[in-house]
């Protein structure tokens, strides 16, 4: 999953960000890309720079251990 900020918070700038999790599944930090909204993607939703967003968070979630269900949810630890 993802959060995006149309506006909300400043005017004219946008966000997309996503969790990073460790091995048990927690979330313990995110990563975000924020920008004027004329260089945003339009809409943000489902853009191909949230999906990036994901990727890399979820990326970096694997090399701290965690390991995703099929349906999303976390399953063991990595040992």
């Amino acid at each position: 999953g993802y959060a995006i900020d149309i506006g909300e918070h400043e005017a004219s700038i946008r966000c997309i960000a996503a969790p990073i999790r460790n091995r048990n599944g927690a979330v313990i930090a995110a990563i975000s890309v924020s920008g004027p909204d004329t260089r945003m993607p339009t809409p943000l939703i489902g853009s191909p720079m949230a999906l990036r967003a994901v990727d890399t968070a979820l990326r970096i979630s694997h090399a701290l251990g965690y390991v995703a269900t099929p349906e999303g949810a976390p399953s063991s630890p990595v040992t």
